[in-house]
């Protein structure tokens, strides 16, 4: 019974927190006319000095408000009349909550699944943050948004290469550490005013599938659940086989993140932009496979409002349009993610200092273009355009009978109100907004407002130390594990709160309902941490949701 109150209870509070998420794209500090009007609004129930600090952001602003008792889990009467006359289609949204958290107190099931994160991360230790073994610095309050995190637990190798770096599209306004200056989320992501995004999801009827999935064969569990065409219009209860944890929206997510991850290697091509391919003695195999891709892609974004960014965007235009872009900048972009590490290098250098080409790096780019059959003999003044014409033929009309079978897969109403209308542009934004860079993980790294214990600050250097070494599939994988999905969590912090465990217990805890991360402070370098966190990484055990 304990056990199913503090599901029960977490349930509650990832619903709240999804809530939060879901105003922030109506409500936000971007929005500046919105924002003046909610901050006149929290005039008639704050003072102006809690007005002022009101002012971070949607979640710092609720957070101050149940603090005065004015909001409390799945009572939001005030709420309700502080945003209702400045977007009606705030309303919506908190009514749905409303309803489905007392659903959840009325011991029923909701009649929709919430969006939301998974019970408990992998790694699992009987501590949670707030426990004897898990500490805050001491004489420090924690932040509004830490507390906001702290309270959806339950109660009671290679290189990241600089220059992939640099092309995933950093210096975005809309990311980097929440708060004020950070974008709204959701419904302003660019696709037509944030118009089909949510139309998408508007596809998606009332009904439920339960589906219980094994890791180990989940390539094979969705290629055959998806044969259904019918299951576009279902929303997903996900369970995965021998783990504990309630599916509020983060296992479902973390189902497409698994899939994807295995169908890549699969059936996609490219170091870190993909592109479909099989080979010729698969295509009576592949006429079958990638329809059924292209209903799960559809599907993953209609359901996560994500989109699996290991794609190459320029793959997707192509699928869409069934021409190739004539972007040439996006072609370079996503050419340059699609060779290994040493052709991108190499490219690189070319593009921006050919003259300083060694022979020998000459003769190396040549037995590239030979590979990717592009006859011709590198050269300054061509380079570029030759570099332009690979990316094309390999990213969008070599796989072209590929990305027309995966477009099939496609229902038809979604490829209208959504997929039909992205341009190249569209696709830049929405994938800007999602790539994670270690510059932008890091940045979304949340401890204390400073840092008393020397130990404490040692074990957060560690940590950015080891997240700026890892490459983009590392990086995936750690986000995947804090977060529960290897895209970066949008308007929301990753919460570090430090530990004292050591011995066996010793190694990073983490809570993806929260976006939290339990960081021992007695690691005495950062290769020891790094091996502790590679290991994690690099088992599949990691991502299984039990509680040791």
């Amino acid at each position: 019974m304990a056990l199913k109150h503090q599901e029960s209870e977490l349930g509650v509070r990832c619903l709240h927190a999804d809530m939060i998420l879901e105003l922030d794209g109506y409500i936000h500090p971007s929005l500046s006319e919105k924002w003046e009007k909610f901050k006149t609004k929290l005039s008639i129930y704050l003072m102006p000095a809690e007005v002022e600090a009101a002012s971070k952001n949607m979640s710092t602003a609720i957070q101050i408000l149940r603090q005065k008792g004015l909001v409390r889990l799945g009572e939001y009467k005030n709420l309700r009349q502080i945003v209702g006359d400045i977007d009606d289609m705030t309303l919506p949204i908190i009514d749905n909550c409303t309803q489905q958290i007392a659903a959840i107190r009325a011991n029923q099931d909701p009649t929709s699944p919430p969006g939301g994160q998974p019970l408990v991360h992998p790694v699992q230790e009987e501590g949670e943050p707030g426990q004897p073994d898990v500490i805050q610095p001491t004489g420090l309050q924690a932040t509004p948004d830490q507390e906001l995190l702290q309270v959806h637990e339950p109660e009671g190798g290679d290189n990241y290469l600089p220059d992939a770096a640099e092309i995933d599209f950093q210096g975005d306004a809309h990311l980097g550490a929440p708060g004020a200056d950070a974008g709204p989320r959701g419904h302003d992501q660019g696709v037509n005013g944030g118009e089909g995004m949510a139309n998408l999801e508007g596809t998606l009827g009332e009904e439920v599938k339960q589906v219980d999935l094994n890791r180990q064969t989940i390539l094979e569990s969705f290629m055959d659940i998806y044969k259904d065409e019918s299951i576009v219009r279902k929303r997903l209860n996900v369970r995965f086989e021998g783990e504990m944890g309630l599916d509020t929206g983060g296992l479902t997510k973390d189902a497409f993140s698994t899939f994807w991850d295995k169908a890549f290697k699969e059936y996609f091509k490219g170091e870190n932009s993909l592109v479909p391919f099989m080979p010729v003695s698969r295509f009576a195999e592949a006429q079958t496979v990638y329809p059924i891709l292209g209903r799960i892609l559809s599907h993953g974004v209609a359901l996560t409002g994500t989109f699996p960014i290991r794609l190459s965007r320029c793959m997707l235009f192509t699928m869409i349009n069934s021409n190739v872009t004539e972007d040439e900048e996006s072609i370079l972009k996503d050419v340059l993610l699609f060779l290994t590490p040493n052709e991108r290098m190499l490219t690189r250098r070319g593009l921006t200092d050919f003259d300083n080409l060694t022979e020998r790096e000459v003769n190396t780019l040549m037995d590239m273009f030979t590979r990717y059959s592009l006859g011709v003999q590198p050269r300054k003044e061509t380079f570029r355009q030759n570099v332009v014409n690979l990316g094309g033929k390999e990213l969008c009309a070599k796989g072209m009978m590929f990305t027309t079978w995966m477009k099939s897969g496609i229902p038809r109403e979604h490829l209208e109100i959504f997929w039909n209308r992205l341009t190249m542009e569209e696709l830049n934004h929405i994938y800007r907004k999602l790539e994670p860079t270690p510059p932008k993980v890091i940045d979304l790294l949340v401890a204390s407002e400073q840092y008393i214990r020397e130990e404490e600050n040692q074990a957060f250097y560690f940590l950015t130390d080891f997240i700026s070494s890892l490459n983009p599939e590392d990086l995936a994988h750690f986000l995947l594990f804090v977060t529960g999905s290897d895209v970066l969590p949008l308007e929301r912090s990753i919460n570090v709160v430090f530990s004292r465990t050591e011995g066996l217990r010793m190694h990073p805890v983490a809570h993806t309902c929260g976006n939290t991360l339990e960081l021992p402070v007695g690691y005495s370098s950062s290769q020891e941490l790094r091996r502790d966190f590679m290991a994690i990484l690099n088992d599949p055990e990691s991502y299984s949701m039990n509680i040791l």
